[in-house]
């Protein structure tokens, strides 16, 4: 019996995830072996028109068609149920993923393993724009439990691991991979087992690239510390696994050897020097001879494979060849790393167009395109980046597409043609747009890289926008607005989000809108005014730095409400001077104010601005929010509201959790404010204490319509999804939690009101926890505070606020009215007690 093979790789480079024809694994003869054991089981006709079918459809997916292959074995899949064969219809549905995942179909692919294999549908997590997480790991464990221990189930897990995977679900990809080495008719010596531990491994540096993402956007130190350890911790075990299968005796070796270059490289071009004993540059040298002979030696490989594999080579060297120490490296004494870089190239590329294969087509000129950027040769760049963005554009392929143009974009800047600059990153964003609809929402490069693949591509448009002589404030708005969005969408893992830009609102009077954006060297202030006009003040970045990142520290550290006005005023009054009072000419005397907030700038106390005699909300109520696409949805009159107010004021077995901060005590003041809050409703139901658990605040959602949610309880909010919570009596209910509670209504809650809360500390983007939280709870308005304030001063607060939306204030004029109420009295003068609280989304 031929020994099984693999179709494809199992596992390339995050570069090369997005490619399409990878991630496929599958022993090349498991559906003819199979028919050769039970040929004789049902009708021999039938049995044999399956098998013609199962080796029809392995010679089309090597010939770069699956989709024809596809056809082939959803044909054989009846002819075996004709036969009612059932190892026959297992062992086509596990095909058929193959030709599911190379066309990208990552759904499809999971749907027909999880039928292959018996599972729940809804490990799979649900494709874009709704995207939700997949079943909870306890449910998968347990599941995975009651798979036979026989090789098919071992192929059909290894695919499904493959592709959750592919799907971003590298917890659930790390359970099943797990589950199928733990069966005992996988041979240690056999090729599936070296299979297996390639894919673990390459689900390690998934867990790696994710805990990466994690370090790069959290901003809490204790998180950010924990996030960078997991990456020590990930790119160990995959180095080592990596090492291990290069002195295997199979093919398996060389994708082994080109995923440990793959990862050495990783994190030397992180230049961290924390990673630096894991290789020297000599180790490196010697894994690509290493590789290079193994090309050699390994020459039964698929067309697909070879374009792959050594596209894979060609990206690996050309980062490193971007490293001043490798430039005039020589591999041997016939190859210099340049040589090599091109020959591979030159190769790959002379295969991609023998099978005719788009996809393959414009990653390799891409690539080329790199090599010839990174040589200084722009003409053969500029070339090779054009014929991969038409190739890519010719099927479709959007998630290559966007690459291709971001990279002309950057190099059409580099030659000082700004016109076709902007028009190639307007092309990047739409590319982008498009793939962010489609099954590629949940490709890991778009979740786990989003800090170094994505976010960049929307500053640097930026940056091009505002360099024009005649900028198109709109255009930049727009674009920041799409950043915003996705950052939050990023943020939460989700689908796509249905707001509304307040650029195409129809409501009338709409206050001025001010949008703040960091560029790479100045603060663009962008003033909507009540009329529609747009205008631009820039303000050089290094001249208000100190200021915000000052301003922001002193209010979030303890001691604050002992610091006196002259230690912090002087921040207040420049962040003024340079921000405000360039603008305020096109700014009423007075009323509200929309601001919208880039990253660096999420935690800034707006409200305390201050001009030399008054603070900032002495004349402006203030909303502000991180994205300007609002739900506009008129709200109903608060007297006609109904409100859930649900708290906790006594000891609770919550607070013992351990990621519950030590500072957080019962708070009895609580009582007193809730109170208050239900003299000014008329129809307010309570929970209270140990009524408020997970369990009872669902269950007042399932039949009831509420407009209005106020938890006078403990909070957290960071930058780390993982960091945000709310305390329910019995545990911290996370994001995750919000939504199942919340999101499963009808429509939206007006207000969402979150006192006694605070920000991670150390957080200087901590207001991202907030707006994921409100979004996660379908609020369309938010008011939380920035850190843990006085318990006794909020429940005035509170109170107020609550009497000025009955008395008719919009929210923000009802925060302004109640801040100022404190700000009148001497014991809560100061701006510890008043200015945590913002107002986030809508105003009205």
């Amino acid at each position: 019996m031929a020994r099984k093979r693999t179709l494809f790789l199992t596992q390339l480079s995050t570069f090369l995830r997005k490619y399409k024809l990878l991630f496929v694994g599958l022993w090349l003869t498991l559906v003819i072996v199979l028919n050769e054991q039970i040929l004789l089981a049902g009708n021999p006709r039938w049995e044999q028109t399956a098998q013609n079918l199962n080796q029809q459809g392995v010679v089309q997916l090597y010939q770069g068609q699956p989709s024809v292959a596809l056809k082939s074995w959803q044909s054989a899949y009846h002819a075996y149920k004709q036969s009612n064969n059932k190892q026959g219809m297992t062992g086509s549905l596990i095909n058929q993923s193959l030709a599911f995942k190379a066309l990208g179909s990552y759904d499809s692919a999971c749907q027909v393993l999880i039928q292959a294999l018996e599972l729940e549908p809804l490990i799979c997590p649900s494709p874009p724009p709704n995207k939700s997480k997949s079943y909870s790991l306890d449910r998968l464990n347990q599941l995975l439990q009651t798979q036979p221990a026989q090789s098919i189930q071992i192929v059909g897990l290894y695919n499904l691991g493959n592709v959750l995977r592919l799907l971003g679900e590298i917890d659930a990809s790390s359970a099943v991979l797990q589950k199928a080495l733990s069966i005992k008719a996988v041979s240690p010596n056999s090729y599936i087992f070296h299979q297996l531990l390639l894919s673990i491994a390459s689900t390690e540096f998934s867990f790696y690239k994710r805990a990466k993402n994690q370090f790069l956007l959290i901003d809490e130190p204790v998180a950010k510390q924990k996030a960078f350890n997991l990456t020590q911790s990930k790119i160990k075990s995959a180095l080592a696994t990596y090492k291990k299968l290069t002195k295997v005796q199979d093919e398996t070796a060389l994708q082994a050897s080109i995923y440990q270059l793959n990862l050495l490289i990783e994190v030397k071009t992180w230049n961290n020097s924390s990673f630096s004993s894991l290789y020297s540059n000599e180790d490196i040298f010697a894994l690509i001879k290493n590789i290079l002979h193994q090309f050699d030696t390994y020459k039964n490989i698929s067309t697909i494979d070879y374009i792959f594999l050594r596209l894979n080579l060609v990206h690996n060297l050309t980062n490193l060849f971007q490293l001043d120490a490798f430039k005039t490296a020589q591999i041997s004494p016939n190859y210099d790393l340049l040589t090599i870089i091109l020959s591979k190239s030159q190769e790959a590329l002379i295969q991609s167009y023998k099978l005719n294969n788009h996809r393959a087509i414009s990653s390799t000129l891409g690539i080329l395109g790199n090599v010839y950027k990174t040589i200084n040769q722009l003409t053969q760049a500029q070339k090779h980046y054009e014929q991969a963005v038409a190739s890519a554009q010719s099927i479709q392929a959007w998630d290559i597409a966007y690459e291709w143009q971001w990279r002309l974009g950057q190099l059409y800047q580099q030659l000082g043609r700004l016109d076709k600059s902007k028009k190639a990153y307007a092309a990047a964003i739409s590319s982008l747009d498009q793939a962010r609809r489609s099954i590629l929402g949940y490709n890991p490069d778009f979740q786990f890289a989003f800090q170094e693949k994505i976010e960049p591509i929307y500053h640097e448009y930026t940056d091009i926008l505002l360099s024009l002589q005649q900028p198109d404030l709109e255009k930049v708005i727009r674009n920041q607005e799409k950043l915003k969005l996705v950052e939050l969408e990023n943020f939460l893992q989700c689908g796509q989000l249905p707001l509304v830009s307040l650029l195409d609102s129809k409501i009338p009077n709409l206050p001025p809108v001010i949008y703040l954006i960091k560029t790479k060297n100045h603060l663009a202030i962008i003033v909507r005014d009540s009329q529609g006009n747009l205008h631009e003040h820039r303000v050089p970045f290094t001249l208000i730095d100190s200021s915000i990142t000052n301003l922001i520290n002193y209010s979030q550290k303890t001691q604050f409400v002992k610091t006196q006005n002259p230690d912090f005023l002087s921040y207040c009054q420049t962040l003024y001077q340079l921000m405000f009072v360039p603008i305020k000419t096109y700014l009423p005397d007075s009323g509200t104010l929309i601001f919208i907030l880039d990253r660096y700038l999420q935690n800034l106390p707006l409200n305390m601005l201050h001009d030399g005699q008054n603070y900032i909300i002495a004349s402006y109520s203030i909303s502000t929010d991180l994205s300007s696409y609002f739900s506009l949805t008129k709200p109903l009159p608060f007297q006609e509201s109904k409100i859930l107010v649900a708290g906790i004021y006594e000891e609770s077995p919550s607070l013992n959790d351990p990621n519950v901060p030590k500072n957080f005590k019962p708070l009895p003041e609580i009582k007193a404010e809730i109170e208050k809050i239900k003299l000014t409703a008329n129809s307010a139901t309570e929970l209270l204490n140990d009524k408020f658990t997970m369990s009872t605040f669902q269950n007042k959602f399932t039949n009831n319509s509420l407009e209005i949610i106020h938890l006078s309880t403990h909070a957290q909010f960071s930058s780390d999804p993982n960091q945000n919570f709310i305390l329910a009596w019995d545990r911290p209910l996370n994001i995750n939690d919000i939504e199942s509670i919340l999101k499963k209504r009808y429509s939206g809650i007006d207000l969402l009101v979150l006192s006694a809360c605070q920000t991670a500390k150390g957080d200087k983007r901590s207001a991202l926890g907030i707006a994921g939280i409100a979004t996660q709870a379908g609020a369309r308005s938010t008011v939380a505070s920035l850190w843990l304030v006085d318990a006794e001063s909020t429940s005035i607060l509170m109170g107020a606020f609550y009497e000025g939306l009955k008395n008719g204030l919009t929210k923000a004029e009802a925060l302004r009215s109640a801040q100022l109420t404190l700000m009148s009295t001497k014991k809560y003068a100061h701006p510890f007690f008043w200015a945590a609280f913002v107002l986030i989304g809508n105003w009205i």
